[in-house]
């Protein structure tokens, strides 16, 4: 896992805590917007101790999407998709806040 820098931000901002830039290796198990099911590999783009960020395939996901998370060996979790963005240089892409739904013992950050 790569770290590169912790960022804060301000409280008009959502966001719970710090959010860590680390690429974390881990597979993401959902259901497409057809229903078919998918497997995919990903590193986060960041992290927090509540969720990260990914990118993912447009057709792949909708905001609020329930889906499973594994980083082999080490987590487990069930999570939600809370938000995407579109990825200005690649519009096959999205970037997707992901919400963990389940304890995070094991996450790469705690609270």
């Amino acid at each position: 896992m790569e770290s590169k820098s912790a960022t804060s931000y301000p409280e008009t901002n959502a966001r719970r805590g710090v959010r860590l830039v680390l690429r974390v290796p881990l597979t993401i198990l959902g259901k497409d917007r057809q229903g078919k099911e998918y497997a995919i590999k990903v590193m986060t783009v960041d992290v927090s101790s509540r969720g990260f960020s990914i990118s993912l395939p447009r057709e792949c996901v909708a905001s609020g999407d329930d889906v499973f998370i594994s980083v082999p060996t080490k987590f487990n979790a069930r999570a939600k998709i809370r938000w995407l963005e579109p990825i200005e240089t690649d519009g096959d892409m999205v970037r997707c806040g992901v919400e963990l739904l389940e304890p995070f013992s094991n996450w790469v950050l705690s609270d």
